[in-house]
């Protein structure tokens, strides 16, 4: 549900039809729809979880992958997930958050934590990059030499893009 740009792309690679983040979509601008989340909810939108709701026809998410462990970001994903469904915990807060845990109850949601550097990601990314399922270059915004780290920054920090890379020697 929110997060870097990459997520959803694997997401949609491993069989998702839709995959939402919350950030702002002038981070996807030019981005090919194949690269990316097929909904993008802003996270400056005034009711959040009504406008998800709406999208999902008001049955709620079926998995929810919350990656930035923001304390907003975790309830406003519990309010969205159906009853039934996945939650899985990837972002760390850096501090204790208040949780509504009722919502985990009453909608018996199967909740769970995961380290993200685990060896077995790494073959997953692999095995969907070989089999052409994700195109890194779409992902990729520009190539820089290193003194041009100012503009990259300035960029990624106005929502400019997704991915910079630097160059030495360039």
């Amino acid at each position: 549900m929110s997060g870097s740009p990459a997520r959803p792309t694997t997401t949609r690679a491993a069989g998702a039809t839709t995959a939402g983040q919350g950030g702002t979509i002038s981070a996807m601008r030019g981005a090919p729809s194949a690269a990316g989340p097929t909904a993008v909810f802003e996270k400056t939108v005034v009711h959040p979880e009504e406008t998800i709701l709406d999208y999902c026809g008001n049955i709620g998410t079926d998995v929810v992958i919350e990656c930035s462990g923001s304390e907003a970001a975790v309830n406003l994903a519990l309010g969205v997930i159906k009853k039934g469904g996945l939650y899985t915990q990837m972002g760390l807060s850096g501090r204790p958050i208040s949780v509504d845990i009722n919502e985990v109850t009453m909608k018996e949601i199967e909740y769970r934590g995961t380290f993200a550097t685990k060896w077995q990601a790494y073959e997953d990314a692999i095995r969907l990059i070989a089999g052409g399922k994700v195109r890194l270059g779409s992902l990729i915004t520009d190539v820089l030499p290193l003194d041009r780290w100012e503009e990259a920054f300035r960029k990624s920090i106005e929502g400019i893009g997704i991915k910079y890379i630097f160059k030495p020697g360039l």
